[in-house]
């Protein structure tokens, strides 16, 4: 078993891509006039249209933003040759804000409609503005196993709110968003919501700090979710899908943390958390702790209360921020750091693989993955042969060239030691990108007699990505390392983390999910050329189409 941070799960033509959209566009904003202070004549400079002006009660001016995009946001207030009036402020505020969080339905779809659903492009299952604060959504959501709920962690002004969302199908839209028809931090009035066919969403004030690393990880066996923040703290919430969620506390059986709830893993507050991961046959939470810490650590859920242990140095300062990998059938755990402290030649990426059933973490292994530097190494994965057979298989990480930060594409063989080992570097690197970018997280998936390797990259250049970021994808990723894509797409800015669904001979039903990095603000002419904002999309795993 290997275990990350992320779950996704489907069903034929009603799976659901969750995709979280920047809130950084906003609709209906308004901004009004003093009654009596009106000049009879007002000229609008409307911003191409994008925003309408009237006349109101009481002499008062309403000028309001037509579109939910980023080109109605932030529109500039000026006064020219009057002096009886002003305005409210400089920019039009923001108002109720746009979809950020959303659901897609009938995916398997094409534009020549002969996919296995039907139709010629996905559609909306239900979208919400689901802000109760200023500060968005940072770090992805999880579903329930049933996927009627989902779990997520917002930044709010002072700390950081856990919320889980029973969604409701055909409610709002991207540009329109719907709201949860309740929205509670109480248990009676969640426990009632639940009973009707409303959406219902509950709130749980976690830390007083927020969270830009640590996606939520949830026990599904004993419905459970732990998640950290960034002042070093890991906090357990119990109930969190078939219940009413709370954290547990010292005063909980088994005791967790102190009397809020918070249980301190880094050496000291400040630190922030990345993503944990529970091994279920350990019992044990691995958590990275970023900041000047660079550690890896574990907290050992068997006993009460839980204990954290020491931390096996992984990272230079500020040069840890992905979640681990965890492999429970082989008890080992795999980090991945942007500078790993190799001394020799001068530091190095790296990818660390540490003992996971000793008292404390231990490393077996460090290997380089090019050149140190300040952008982020996400994690790698492994061939499908290695859950099979470890010394058969591969481990694929994307780091960076010897001298460059051209992301770069490393691969390491394993002994058949027990645990088995990571072995020295296995063929020779394959440089992704001529440009200083970062790649996405790995993803592998085997589709028949075919295992591909899926890749994002921020930044083009060469002919493995001539555009400003892109998609790629290897296949037959256990035989000899690949010397070149197999298929590569344009994709503005990159991508997020790649969600592989399905193994299907059926037309659009092996595919693949993930969200772009950067929108143009030109136009609103589509996502890929000139679009406003950041985009869902959905490829085709043989041919990235």
């Amino acid at each position: 078993m290997a275990y990350t941070g992320c779950s996704f799960r489907g069903r034929d033509c009603f799976l659901r891509a969750f995709a979280r959209i920047r809130e950084r566009t906003k609709r209906s904003n308004e901004n009004r006039f003093s009654p009596g202070l009106v000049p009879k004549t007002l000229l609008l400079n409307a911003n191409s249209l994008l925003v309408t002006a009237s006349n109101g009660t009481n002499g008062s001016l309403t000028v309001t933003s037509k579109i939910a995009g980023a080109g109605g946001n932030n529109i500039g207030l000026a006064v020219s040759a009057h002096t009886s009036f002003s305005w409210g402020g400089t920019f039009l505020p923001q108002g109720s804000g746009q979809a950020n969080l959303v659901a897609f339905k009938n995916l398997y779809v094409n534009p020549s409609g002969t996919g296995f659903c039907s139709g010629t492009a996905p559609t909306v299952s239900w979208a919400y503005n689901v802000s109760t604060g200023s500060s968005g959504i940072n770090t992805s959501p999880i579903l329930s196993l049933d996927g009627s709920k989902l779990a997520f962690v917002e930044d709010v002004s002072g700390g950081t709110v856990l919320h889980v969302l029973r969604w409701k199908s055909t409610e709002g839209s991207i540009g329109a968003p719907a709201a949860p028809a309740t929205s509670t931090n109480t248990g009676t009035t969640w426990t009632t919501c639940l009973a009707t066919t409303n959406s219902c969403m509950f709130n749980l004030t976690l830390g007083t700090t927020g969270d830009s690393h640590s996606s939520p990880f949830v026990d599904y066996l004993n419905d459970t979710l732990y998640v950290g923040d960034n002042n070093g703290y890991l906090f357990k919430i119990g109930g969190v899908f078939n219940g009413t969620p709370a954290k547990r506390t010292s005063a909980s059986s088994p005791a967790w943390g102190d009397s809020s709830g918070a249980l301190l893993v880094a050496s000291s507050s400040g630190k922030f958390l990345t993503s944990p991961v529970l091994d279920y046959t350990d019992n044990k939470v691995w958590v990275g702790v970023g900041g000047t810490d660079g550690l890896l650590k574990f907290v050992n859920v068997a006993v009460s209360p839980a204990t954290v242990s020491s931390g096996l140095a992984v990272a230079a300062s500020n040069s840890l921020n992905e979640g681990p990998i965890v492999d429970g059938t082989n008890h080992t755990v795999f980090t991945f750091t942007n500078d790993g402290g190799i001394t020799g030649g001068g530091a190095s990426a790296a990818v660390v693989q540490a003992n996971v059933q000793s008292s404390a973490p231990a490393q077996l292994t460090r290997k380089g993955i090019g050149k140190k530097g300040n952008s982020n190494i996400r994690a790698g994965t492994f061939t499908d042969a290695y859950f099979t057979t470890a010394s058969t298989g591969y481990l694929y990480a994307c780091g960076r060239g010897n001298n460059d930060a051209q992301p770069t594409l490393y691969r390491f063989g394993f002994n058949s030691a027990t645990p088995p080992v990571m072995q020295g570097k296995n063929g020779t690197e394959l440089t992704l990108t001529t440009g200083s970018a970062e790649c996405s997280p790995l993803s592998e998936l085997k589709n028949g007699t075919t295992d591909r390797l899926f890749a994002g990259v921020t930044v083009g250049g060469g002919s493995l990505c001539a555009s400003a970021g892109c998609a790629q994808s290897f296949d037959g990723i256990n035989g000899t390392m690949p010397s070149t894509t197999t298929h590569t797409t344009s994709e503005n800015g990159g991508t997020s983390g790649i969600v592989v669904d399905n193994v299907s001979s059926s037309a659009e039903a092996s595919s693949i999910y993930f969200s772009t990095l950067s929108g143009a603000t030109s136009s609103a002419t589509g996502c890929k050329s000139g679009g406003l904002g950041y985009c869902a999309v959905k490829l085709t795993q043989s041919g990235l189409q």
